[in-house]
This record gives structure tokens, sequence and C-alpha cells, in this order.
């Protein structure tokens, strides 16, 4: 857990994940929204660097690997963002008066019937927007904004029911002790209430609040009430086993659903009794024992002292959720729609074909170390066979960043790139082989210059090759800034025709694909593609500086000749003669 510090961005940096800040507006005791955020982060926080900031000073639990800044105020909050600089911002339970507007990318998780009763916020446009549950009751303006209804998910592996071992009956009321938890006429009721054969557990306290410090002085004449206080998420399995029914007193006009704790509830085998709230409904189905007077689910909990109807109401619980949850399927769901919604300026095109781990790894690394980060890197396994190929492709591709293509077979490396050109979101697509390293600022300054040179449609730069054996530094390449018609035709009279490095470009993906992407050479398709786009007219740039390390084959520099000497002039006079058809066309 950390709190605020002066300089917060010098203490968190950057680690080539992108970065996800969960906002709470709560103070992350005993509740859905908590426990939510923390099967999420058992299960995705990995992938992310993950901070989450809270107004609250109880609590905060420990979340698997993220880092909790905790008792911030509103313009604390502010002023963490701007300098965590967060590629996104998950922001829980969002409103008017509590809204931020970031710079950045945001999602939207609700969790309360009231805030979807209500017009959205209009602080910022949200990129999705979860809600636990759907209803009649939604206001039609959510459903003009991309709405996505995630059920709660539980382990239900986790929370299993187990033989009892406590003496007597328990029934469990899970919350903190807040009025939209237990609302004041409850409590009411329960003085006035005759408990039989049972005990009443509160389990979560909340805040040290005037309405805390109320529902205790009122129940502590009450020997068969208890207070368990806070527990964490790692021991609510463990807590509610100890009980023998669970009762959610919430009441529709405080908007919480409940499908947490009745859900967990009834995975572990346990009678639920509830009002009829509309999330808890649409979630839990008909299983409940649904009341809508305080007295009446008091009464439905007398229902119960039978053990045979305990158990009856506790298999039928179990049962009807035992198969229809998966928490990893829910948290991957969240995480593709936060994947989704980072921005991407870039893509970066990769095919990949047996190369070597390490040197893969090695790119992915230089790929993580960018200091330009609105991109996404689509990777292409054109058919790969070797092992640790494979399983260093299925590392990389857990990254929230990467779109990963698979083909059973090698289709060679055009269709390889025009199937991932067509899938790249980038308006620019930056070329990669899967064995070279650029520099960290290379996206960064293509990028500039291409905002600056909207005419130019591709844009290389200098690389410098290095060794397979001996990574020995080879002198760096000297293409000019500027391809002409006229450099072309030069070279064309010799027998070197390169005026660009393929794995340095970065091309404007629109017009690339309305010339129909790369050609179907056997060798030398980037030659091909080249030579159309400057007889359409298009112009080639390159930069004068070396952005690329790029890894020299032991056979690579004498195949290279040989196919220059018998297919690259084939090439050049097929595109040439080609381009003048098209010219010579009748309009």
């Amino acid at each position: 857990m950390a709190g605020l510090v002066e300089h917060p961005a010098k203490f968190w940096p950057r680690d080539g994940r992108p970065r996800l800040i969960h906002l709470m507006p709560w103070d992350l005791t005993v509740g859905g929204a908590q426990r939510m955020l923390d099967v999420w982060c058992s299960h995705e926080a990995h992938r992310w660097d993950t901070h989450i900031l809270t107004v609250g000073t109880r609590g905060p639990f420990g979340f698997a690997g993220a880092t909790v800044h905790s008792s911030l105020g509103s313009s604390q909050v502010l002023s963490l963002i701007e300098a965590l600089q967060p590629d996104l911002l998950v922001h829980h339970e969002p409103t008017d008066k509590n809204g931020i507007s970031s710079k950045c990318p945001q999602v939207w998780i609700l969790h309360c019937t009231n805030s979807l009763r209500e017009l959205p916020p209009k602080h910022a446009t949200a990129a999705t927007v979860f809600s636990n549950f759907d209803s009649h009751e939604i206001h039609s303006g959510w459903r003009q904004l991309p709405l996505k209804v995630l059920p709660p998910q539980i382990d239900t592996a986790e929370f299993r029911p187990t033989k009892r071992k406590h003496v007597g009956l328990i029934c469990g009321i899970v919350g903190r002790l807040h009025e939209d938890k237990v609302p004041r006429s409850f409590i009411e009721a329960l003085l006035a209430w005759q408990p039989g054969p049972w005990r009443i557990r509160f389990i979560g306290n909340g805040l040290d609040t005037g309405y805390q410090r109320f529902v205790s002085g009122k129940l502590a004449n009450l020997p068969w009430v208890e207070f368990s206080g806070d527990v964490t998420p790692i021991k609510m399995p463990s807590a509610l086993r100890r009980l023998d029914a669970v009762l959610i007193p919430t009441d529709a006009t405080h908007g919480e659903t409940g499908s947490y704790a009745a859900l967990e509830a009834m995975a572990t085998g346990l009678p639920v009794i509830a009002r009829g709230l509309p999330g808890l409904r649409y979630n839990c189905g008909d299983v409940p024992f649904y009341a809508s007077e305080d007295n009446e689910l008091l009464a439905r909990l007398r229902e119960l002292d039978e053990a045979d109807a305990r158990s009856e109401a506790g298999s039928k619980a179990r049962k009807s959720v035992v198969n229809k949850h998966g928490v990893q399927k829910h948290t991957a769901t969240h995480s593709a729609r936060f994947s989704a919604a980072l921005r991407c300026e870039i893509s970066i095109l990769m095919p990949v074909f047996d190369t070597p781990a390490a040197y893969l790894a090695e790119c992915w690394e230089s790929i993580r170390a960018q200091t330009f980060r609105e991109l996404e890197l689509v990777l292409v396994d054109d058919g790969s066979r070797a092992a640790e190929t494979i399983a260093e492709i299925d590392r990389i591709a857990g990254d929230p960043r990467v779109v990963l293509m698979r083909f059973k077979e090698n289709q060679g490396i055009a269709s390889a790139l025009n199937v991932g050109l067509s899938r790249c979101r980038g308006k620019l697509v930056a070329r990669m082989d899967a064995d070279d390293k650029m520099m960290p600022t290379r996206l960064q300054r293509q990028f500039d210059y291409l905002q600056a040179h909207p005419d130019v449609t591709i844009l290389g730069t200098q690389l410098q090759g290095v060794e397979w054996e001996t990574d020995r530094l080879l002198p760096p390449t000297e293409h000019p800034e500027e391809v002409t018609d006229e450099y072309i035709k030069h070279q064309r009279k010799t027998s070197e025709i390169w005026f660009l490095n393929h794995p340095t470009v970065m091309l404007r993906r629109r017009e690339v694909m309305n010339l129909g992407g790369y050609p179907r050479y056997r060798v030398a398709q980037d030659l091909g593609l080249w030579l159309k786009v400057v007889r359409a007219g298009l112009k080639i740039h390159n930069l004068p500086t070396v952005e690329l390390h790029y890894r020299l084959h032991p056979n690579q520099v004498s195949t290279a000749r040989r196919v220059r000497r018998e297919e690259y002039t084939q090439i050049v006079e097929e595109c040439w003669k080609h381009q003048a058809a098209m010219r010579e066309e009748p309009a």
C-alpha cells in the first residue's frame, strides 16, 4: 500500500506495461466493488501497471499486483492522475460531481442501481461502460453509450459447502455498517424480533461513522447479535462456511444490488433471504427467499429453523451457480475491453516464423521501451513450429496491447503482412522484424515527422547491421532523405536497388491498403510495394538517424546479392511496366 508522495511519478517509473488506474470513490472495506477489484487484480493485474486510488482512509486491503494510494482528497486525486500519466482510467461509479476529465481514455464501472436510473454524467466520454445487471429501470441515456452488461462472477471452487462445525444457527449480514446496507428500519425491526434458535452475525464494519455507532449502540444489549468486523476477500470463504444463512436487508431506495454477497453465499450452499432488488433478481433468479418488508425478511429466516428446510434451500442455491460462473472469463472480458479502450496511434506489424526465442524477447523489450506509448503490436505467427518460439509468442501476447494472429501453416511473409495490415487499428503502421531491436525514440521520431509532413506516405530510417554470432555493429546505411524517381532510375543502372530499410518503415495504412498492400512476390515484396508507391505519385522519405539494429543471418548477405542479381531487376521492370500501362489506360 502506498500513499500520496510529493513527486509520485519518480517513485513509479514505467516498466513497459500499460499503466491503468482504478479510481474508487469509496473506502475499500467489505463490499462487492472491493471483491470485484480483488478478483480482477488476482487474475489480470500482472498484465498492467495497476494503481488503485481511493479517497478512503479505512482499509484498504492488499490487492495482488497493484499499488494502492489511499486517503486522497479531490485535488490530490487530480494531481496524482496527472503525475502517473495513465494510459487508461477505470472510474468506478462516476458522477458529474466526482467526474474526472483526464487526457487518457476512460472506462466506467457501475455498481449501483441508482446510477443507472439517472442520466449518464457528462464530464467525459467512456470507451465502455460496465453494468453488473440489466433492467428496464436503466435510463435510456445509458443505452446510447457502449454499455456492456457483465454480471458478477465468483469462484465456485473457492466458495463451496463444508461440514458444519459450529454450534447453533447463525445468519450472516455481509457489508459495511451503513444505511445503504443495513437500513434504520431494519435495525428497529431486529430489536423487536424473536430470534428463536438464530444468532445474527454482522460481517463488516466500514467507516467509523455516526451510523455505525448508532447500529452498534442499538444492538449492543442483544445477546444473539455479534459483530465480526471487516473480513478480507481471501478470508470471506471461511467466514461464510461458519454460517447457516445470509440475509441481505438492503432496500431499493439505496441502489445496492447485493449480488456478490448473495452469489458467494449461494455457492457456499447457504439459503439467502433478501429484498427483490433488480440486480439481485437479475443475477440470482428466483433462488433466494424474497421479501419486501423488514418483518417479512426476519419471518422468512424463521422458515429455515429446520435442518431439512436449510438443506433443501442450500442445495438449490449451490446447484444454481456451480456451473455458471467463471472468474477468469469475467476478468479477461474486463481486460479485453480495457485493451480496446487504449489509444492506438501506431500499430507495429511484426510477422514471426520460428525466430529464436531469445532474439524475439529482445525485440519485444525494445518495443516495451519505446517513449511513444499509444501503440499496439499486431503479431502474426506465420505457422511457427519451434516450441520455444511459440512459448515466447504466447508470453508476449499476454500484454494488453498485443494482438496475436496465428496461421496453422506458413503462408509466407507477403500474406502475413497483408493479413496483419488489415487488422491494424493505427492510421500509422510501423514495420518490425522479430529479431531486430529499435532505439527507444524510433516511434516518437517517425510519428513527429509524419505529423509535420502529411504528404509523406512512407518514412524509413537508417539502420546498423548486427552480426548474428558476434553482435558486432556494422556501418550504418546512408539512404537518401527523399526517394525520387531520378534516384531510383539511377539505381536501376546498377546492381544495387536499395533505398529503404523495410524493418524501419512507418507507413500510412490507408494509402498502402488502397494500393493493394504488399505484392505476392516470392522475394522482395517490400521493393515491389515501394515501387508501387513511387509510381502512384506518393512520397517516400528517410530519417538520417539510426533507429534500428538489424540482425544479419550467416548466409543473408550472399543470398541478398544473389536475389538482387537474379530477381530484383525483373521485379523493377514488372512494376515499371505495370504502372506505365495503368497510366496509358483511357479514363
